[in-house]
């Protein structure tokens, strides 16, 4: 993905408030480019993407957590 004419990484974390847990993720530029353009109407507000992409990790991490208790 290009920014300014410059290769960029589009990485983002979130803190999964009830373990404690960092979460990081990398967007595709498609996904990326989208919340560039979502974000230049409403800046600093959470994005629907990136709020079900949240909800996906979490249960994505519980569902890692309770296959090391088997």
């Amino acid at each position: 993905m290009k920014v300014k004419g410059e290769d960029a990484l589009s990485l983002n974390a979130f803190i999964y408030r009830e373990r404690g847990v960092l979460i990081g993720y990398i967007l595709c530029s498609r996904c990326a480019r989208r919340v560039f353009k979502i974000a230049k109407r409403s800046p600093g507000k959470q994005t629907a993407l990136h709020t079900a992409i949240e909800k996906d990790l979490v249960n994505a991490y519980k569902k890692h957590l309770a296959s090391m208790d088997a």
